[in-house]
């Protein structure tokens, strides 16, 4: 008789704690269902972490200039309002203001925006209203210009928080969260969490309270959109043959 295997054993965030201990030793294999973003565990595996990079050292842009991440896309809904970011820059010029880094004024020196939404309403108004330079670079071209700077403003995610774990940014601001795709992996390493709650109480309070429900809403909105307008689309289309 054929004796069946065991199960594999399957853990996932939650179980980092147990399995990274040194004392942990499996005896077969296991699977691991997750994607390490645990907050306490990019912490303490810092150092073992940037190591993986090999990026080759990069000169500061002036204390006076930030880059600003803008992520919207797919999740444009449940990004912090265009005030997050005016009450962010401020902090950074006001840093820069008072460490007397130069007689210069800020408005000298070019600043940046980088963003997947170039043609959004906030991006336009942001770029317009602080004069940056928006820019369209690779991933990866983007993590590495992202390197130069002292100041980073980001929106969330895991891409904008590699940005800014792979930097030398001594001043990185990042949103209050509403809701955890995974986990919280901003708040251990020092960086600064600004409040958006008071410039748009009732969608902080529908991101904070119900979510998943908005979050369905929306996509539900923009499923129906885009069946519309493939049907006429594809109507027009054959109005046009025809004629």
């Amino acid at each position: 008789i054929l004796k069946r295997p065991n199960p594999l054993k399957v853990f996932s965030n939650s179980d980092l704690r147990s399995i990274m201990n040194t004392e942990y030793s499996p005896q077969e294999s296991f699977c691991f269902d997750g994607n390490f973003q645990v907050g306490w565990f990019l912490k303490e595996n810092e150092s073992q972490i940037r190591n993986m990079f090999n990026f080759e050292r990069v000169d500061l842009f002036s204390p006076h200039q930030y880059l600003i991440f803008v992520r919207l896309g797919d999740v444009a809904h449940l990004a912090p309002p265009i005030q997050y970011y005016w009450k962010a820059i401020e902090v950074v010029l006001k840093k820069a203001s008072n460490q007397n880094i130069s007689n210069e004024k800020s408005y000298q020196y070019q600043s940046y925006l980088t963003t997947d939404s170039p043609k959004h309403p906030l991006v336009k108004r942001l770029v317009k209203k602080y004069n940056l330079q928006l820019i369209d670079y690779e991933p990866v071209e983007t993590l590495i210009f992202a390197r130069k700077f002292h100041n980073l403003i980001l929106t969330g995610g895991s891409f904008n928080w590699l940005a800014a774990f792979i930097s030398s940014a001594s001043l990185v601001i990042y949103p209050e969260a509403t809701y955890e795709w995974s986990g919280d992996i901003f708040s251990p390493f020092p960086w600064k969490c600004l409040e958006w709650r008071k410039y748009a109480r009732f969608k902080y309070f529908v991101l904070n309270n119900y979510f998943e429900y908005y979050d369905s809403l929306i996509l539900f909105k923009r499923s129906i959109k885009s069946f519309i307008y493939k049907l006429l689309k594809n109507i027009y289309v054959q109005l046009k043959s025809k004629n």
